[in-house]
Formats: structure tokens, C-alpha cells, sequence
């Protein structure tokens, strides 16, 4: 339990200076575009801008935290599935935060806005958009759905563990290869959310919602990165806390 206090600790901590960060640099960026609007029109757009960036910068948030505790929990953990139980539970925890205040307390809420399109979060990472749009359309189905919907773009972040532990004698190749993953996750979900991706379950006659066919894309893709790590990846480093007479 100790362990698992600390990960969720520092998991909160860094969640929430990325999430800062990221709404900063995503509010400057936007800023210059307000100054020809009217002193009214300025209010109400910056005041928009304030109240939800936060919440349209949470997703990208959580994958940047999810990455940053996988050197965490490769010193603290010894067992695989303790750590992808835990970064996956914590992640799909953020991820539904923004749709439950859209169902409980602020349904105007969308994460795909229009003024996404002028933030940094979209300009440098087109993929983005798409893991919104995921998000946002999940938010709409049943409390039961909603989830279940959610959960393998969660997971599919935490399966991206396996890159840092790639190979032992090489740390920095793992250094490098992870936060190569981690940008290319965004990638994917604009593949998973493509229609061209949604026409492979039609030739086998199933006609599913997109954000249907990304989740059952997106676990696939998470058992094949747990396959992997089993087969190619070192185990955790973690060690036994010693006991003292």
C-alpha cells in the first residue's frame, strides 16, 4: 500500500503541473488572436478559455504524467500487472473526470471545441483532436458504456510501459524510444477514429460507431504491447523492502 501511495502521490503531483503548464502555454498562444475582438467579446472568449482548458488539456496531461511515472514504477514495482492495474486505473479515472462534470454538473461541456483548432495542443499534435472527439462521444453513451468506451485508450497509454524497458543494456535506446511512443499515441488515435478504420468491421458486417471500433482497436493493440512485453521487454526492477531483526 505504501508503494501504491506513492505512485498515486506523485502521479496527482505531476498531473497537475503538466496540466498547468500546458494550459499556460495554450492561453498565451491564444491570447494574441483575442486582442482584435471588443472589450466584451474579449471577456467572454478569454473567460471561456479559462474555464476549459483545463479540462481540453486533462487527456494530454494524463498521458504525459502516464509516461513520466513509467521509470517510477519500474524501481518500484516487481510485478508487470501491479503497475499496468494501477497507471491504467489512474488513467481511465482522469480520462472520465471531464465527461462526468459534463453529466452532472456542466453538459454544455465538449472537449472537441472550435477554438481547439487555434490551441498548440492541436498544431503540434494533430492527433489530439481525435482522442476528444473519442472522449466527447463516449460521454454521450450509458453510464455502463461510458467506461467501458474509455478504458482502452487508458490502458492502451499505460501498454506503451513495455518501450522504457526495452532493453537494460541500453537505457538511453529506452529513453528515447518511450517518449517516441508516447507522441505517436496520438497518432493512433486519429488512425483508430479514421473511417477507413471504422470500414474494417463493416467488410466483416459488423457497423459499429467509430469510437465503438477504436476501442476495440485500441485493446487489441494494448493485449499485442503486453504480449511484447513479456516476450521482449526486462521485468520491473522493484525490489522486496527489507526487514530488519
Amino acid at each position: 500500500m505504501e508503494k501504491l501511495g506513492r505512485v498515486i502521490l506523485r502521479y496527482l503531483i505531476v498531473l497537475i503541473a503538466t496540466d498547468g503548464l500546458l494550459v499556460g502555454l495554450t492561453i498565451l498562444q491564444c491570447i494574441p488572436s483575442l486582442k482584435t475582438l471588443s472589450v466584451v467579446d474579449w471577456e467572454a472568449q478569454f473567460g471561456q478559455l479559462v474555464r476549459q482548458t483545463p479540462l481540453i488539456a486533462l487527456p494530454a496531461a494524463t498521458i504525459l504524467t502516464c509516461f513520466l511515472s513509467f521509470y517510477h514504477i519500474t524501481r518500484l514495482f516487481r510485478s508487470r500487472l501491479a503497475g499496468y492495474l494501477t497507471l491504467g486505473s489512474l488513467n481511465l479515472i482522469i480520462f472520465c473526470l471531464p465527461l462526468l462534470l459534463r453529466r452532472l454538473v456542466w453538459p454544455e461541456l465538449f472537449l472537441a471545441t472550435p477554438f481547439l483548432d487555434r490551441t498548440p495542443l492541436v498544431r503540434f499534435l494533430s492527433g489530439y483532436r481525435s482522442l476528444l472527439v473519442w472522449l466527447d462521444a463516449a460521454g454521450g453513451e450509458s453510464w455502463l458504456l461510458m467506461p467501458l468506451l474509455v478504458a482502452p485508450a487508458a490502458w492502451l497509454t499505460a501498454a506503451l510501459w513495455p518501450l522504457t524497458r526495452f532493453t537494460r543494456q541500453r537505457p538511453l535506446f529506452g529513453a528515447l524510444l518511450g517518449p517516441a511512443g508516447c507522441i505517436g499515441l496520438f497518432y493512433l488515435f486519429s488512425v483508430y477514429l479514421s473511417p477507413s478504420s471504422n470500414q474494417l468491421f463493416k467488410y466483416i458486417g459488423f457497423t459499429l460507431p467509430a469510437h465503438h471500433s477504436a476501442a476495440i482497436l485500441s485493446l487489441m493493440t494494448v493485449v499485442a504491447l503486453y504480449l511484447f512485453d513479456l516476450l521482449f521487454a526486462y521485468k520491473p526492477l522493484g525490489v522486496k523492502k527489507e526487514t530488519h531483526a
